[in-house]
């Protein structure tokens, strides 16, 4: 996966993002926000935040990060870090909750962005995530699996798959 492609596609769509997506991505977000019980455990970390939509919608304050930052600062708003997916700037078992909206995308099971958001969640922390389902989604579940995942509860998103899962201790 080339993220410099992601990152200028982004930056040159961030000013129209919400007013195309806005319409899927809220059913998407609700479903998962209401697959929890209650509020996740902090500090919450959501992947490929994009205009922090997710943030808006549940109401939990989240570190926004994206590869963009065009989607990051439209509009601006504090706590949001440039990175990619797969090489988070933040140390083992920072992060009680790690959120993925639609962030992996042509997903490849050897990802490296699972292994990567596996060791930056703590043991017991939860994932919220979705996927298209026309993604591999048997290769997602093993890969979850083989990096520490254990899926609590699998969800039909309408065009997409989700999954609220635990790292394991």
């Amino acid at each position: 996966m080339d993220y410099r492609i992601f990152q200028r596609s982004y930056d040159v769509f961030a000013a129209k993002y919400d007013e195309v997506f806005e319409p899927q991505q809220v059913p998407k977000i609700q479903g998962l926000a209401a697959a929890l019980d209650g509020e996740p455990p902090e500090p919450r970390l959501d992947v490929g935040a994009g205009t922090g939509l997710f943030a808006r919608v549940t109401g939990w304050q989240c570190i926004e990060l994206d590869v963009s930052r065009a989607m990051l600062t439209a509009p601006p708003r504090p706590g949001c870090v440039q990175a990619r997916l797969d090489r988070l700037p933040f140390g083992d078992a920072a992060v009680g909750t790690l959120v993925s909206v639609t962030s992996l995308i042509d997903f490849e099971p050897d990802v490296a962005a699972l292994t990567e958001w596996a060791r930056v969640l703590r043991p017991g922390g939860r994932l919220l995530l979705s996927v298209l389902k026309r993604e591999n989604l048997p290769a997602l579940e093993r890969a979850l699996a083989r990096d520490g995942f254990r899926v609590d509860a699998s969800l039909d998103l309408g065009l997409d798959w989700g999954c609220v899962a635990t790292r394991r201790e």
